[in-house]
């Protein structure tokens, strides 16, 4: 099959970025213009796609690798505008682009408000990180790319800590699984990062869900029942709202704060968890949930419902256990 123009054009410009060996610390205009450039591509690479039938496996994977350096690009901007100053700045920089770019901004324009707001409320009560560039002179290695796959705790990190470059390391890998026993019963799941798809069994029942991200939805079957999810992604927070076991289901994933807060089968839903310790905390359905991940062996186990869990998770980590809890609940 010829490949687009187009596709060869995102192609060249990740292999040229991936095969940088040491990066500067990007301005936040440049940052901007990355998002722009990006956000062009992919375009770009969606208008090529056939309306039905298998999407081609090179055009897949480079809207991968643009969503991963969106992903990033967008963490940089938010970790960047971290006192007033620096979030006035990045506003009057946004501010002062075309109506279109203003528009790929506009959650996160939301959220340096938001903040603002809680600023002027509470104050800023912790002193200002030191600037990013100082942090690279005492620590050079900081500032290089390191290469290989990530290492599986990665993605869980993405949430809060603060790296002085764009992260180009290839992306996770696309296939994960979740295999185990809950609630008594056998569980295995396989989560397909290229068809976007959760299937195999949980409660002895099948799973088939497409997580589609135009729609930002999440549909099928889980526990024979249908359900339907949707979903607001940024990312500091995930809030999910839908139908999941015949029940209304809404959570709202905080990471910064490190809880899940919502409903799930019309009670309460409350968990406390700590990526770095591996540990969740919390309660559903009025019952306790205790659980550890190691992170070494991939192991999860502890108790939900005040049913035994162990389950071992392969190329994923509680981050993505965490994203897709409502598959736990019954």
């Amino acid at each position: 099959m010829r490949m687009p123009i187009r596709w060869l054009t995102v192609s060249f410009v990740c292999v040229l970025l991936a095969g940088s060996t040491a990066l500067a610390t990007p301005a936040a205009d440049s940052l901007l213009d990355l998002v722009l450039t990006l956000q062009a591509s992919r375009a770009a690479i969606q208008g090529d796609l056939p309306a039905h039938g298998p999407r081609p496996p090179l055009a897949e994977d480079a809207l991968w690798s643009i969503s991963a350096r969106l992903e990033e690009a967008f963490r940089l901007l938010r970790a960047g505008a971290d006192t007033t100053a620096r979030r006035q700045a990045l506003l009057e920089r946004i501010e002062r682009l075309p109506a279109a770019g203003r528009a790929t901004f506009r959650s996160l324009v939301q959220d340096l408000q938001a903040d603002e707001t809680f600023t002027r409320t509470h104050g800023e009560d912790r002193p200002a990180d030191p600037p990013l560039t100082g942090a690279i002179a005492e620590n050079p290695a900081a500032g290089r790319l390191e290469k290989g796959p990530r290492p599986p705790v990665a993605r869980a990190d993405l949430a809060g800590e603060r790296r002085p470059v764009l992260d180009l390391r290839p992306a996770p890998p696309r296939i994960g699984t979740i295999e185990g026993a809950l609630h008594l019963q056998p569980v295995q799941l396989t989560f397909d990062r290229r068809l976007w798809t959760i299937s195999g069994a949980v409660n002895l029942y099948p799973v088939r869900l497409q997580i589609d991200h135009d729609a930002r939805t999440i549909t099928g079957g889980l526990n024979q029942t249908a359900m339907h999810l949707g979903f607001d992604w940024s990312p500091e927070r995930i809030v999910q709202t839908g139908a999941v076991n015949g029940a209304p289901y809404q959570a709202t994933i905080d990471w910064r704060r490190q809880t899940l807060d919502g409903t799930a089968n019309r009670t309460p839903l409350h968990l406390e968890f700590n990526l770095d310790q591996g540990e969740i905390k919390g309660f559903v359905n009025h019952r306790p949930v205790a659980l550890h991940y190691d992170k070494v062996s991939g192991v999860l186990e502890g108790a939900i419902d005040l049913q035994p869990v162990r389950l071992t998770l392969i190329n994923l980590d509680l981050f993505d256990f965490i994203t897709h809890f409502y598959l736990f609940v019954r």
